[in-house]
């Protein structure tokens, strides 16, 4: 009698017959012609037949042949075998797949909006920018006004939750820049703004240097930094608006 497969087998198993079916897809003039190459009258001996599926039709599709529940676990992992073969599918997502201890499927995904909202704002930046500022500030003078005395229970309590925040604040402030940058310039700018992404860049380590550091030096450099985007986005879209610090 055959022995049983286990679940790792299976798994492979139906990797290595979706990847199949998927190749053909992407590669085969006629897919799913399997009553001869020179069929006409099967309707997937036109090629734009397949290649024009919408990606839930692709991936259920793929559900159906290899006899699988469609739901929304089988969609991310038949996706991202069929991802693979055909870059029209894969768009922007991201997916990893692993196993665990048990030998059990783990698919992790995250995914970025295809519609962009087209609202950008330095604002938020600044926002961020200003709290790193403030909490270095605070652990400054906390440190000073303590003196010796830096190993009460209250010192250690609110040098920590600035310490905190701080760090939050920084990724925060990073994160917008980067999107800024990334998402919002576009290589036309470079036109007018050689430097943009010297600006950029020095402004995401000056974010990196906050979070490690505890310097009135470089939070001011960041609050530089983000005052000098303020004016280039602004000026990029033509318009005058104050640089105005809510602190």
């Amino acid at each position: 009698p055959a022995r049983p497969i286990s679940h790792r087998e299976g798994v492979a198993s139906i990797i290595s017959f979706v990847n199949l079916v998927a190749e053909r897809i992407t590669t085969a003039s006629n897919p799913f012609n399997f009553c001869g190459s020179n069929c006409t009258s099967c309707p997937a001996s036109n090629n734009n037949l397949i290649a024009d599926l919408d990606r839930p039709s692709v991936i259920a599709i793929l559900a159906i042949i290899v006899g699988l529940q469609y739901t929304p676990s089988t969609y991310s992992f038949l996706f991202f075998v069929c991802s693979k073969y055909n870059p029209r599918i894969h768009e922007r997502e991201r997916y990893a797949i692993t196993m665990d201890e048990h030998e059990q499927l783990i698919i992790e995904a995250n995914a970025h909006c295809d519609g962009p909202c087209g609202v950008y704002d330095p604002a938020s930046a600044r926002v961020a920018g200003e709290a790193v500022q403030s909490m270095t500030n605070k652990m400054i003078t906390l440190a000073e006004n303590h003196g010796g005395d830096c190993g009460s229970a209250a010192y250690i309590n609110t040098m920590s939750r600035y310490a905190a925040i701080k760090e939050e604040e920084a990724q925060k402030c990073k994160d917008e820049l980067l999107i800024l940058w990334t998402d919002f310039f576009k290589p036309q700018h470079l036109e007018n703004h050689p430097d943009l992404h010297d600006t950029f860049w020095m402004a995401a380590k000056l974010c990196s240097a906050c979070k490690v550091e505890v310097s009135a030096t470089h939070a001011q450099e960041l609050m530089d930094a983000i005052e000098e985007i303020h004016h280039l986005f602004w000026g990029v879209k033509g318009r005058e608006v104050p640089w105005i610090r809510a602190s």
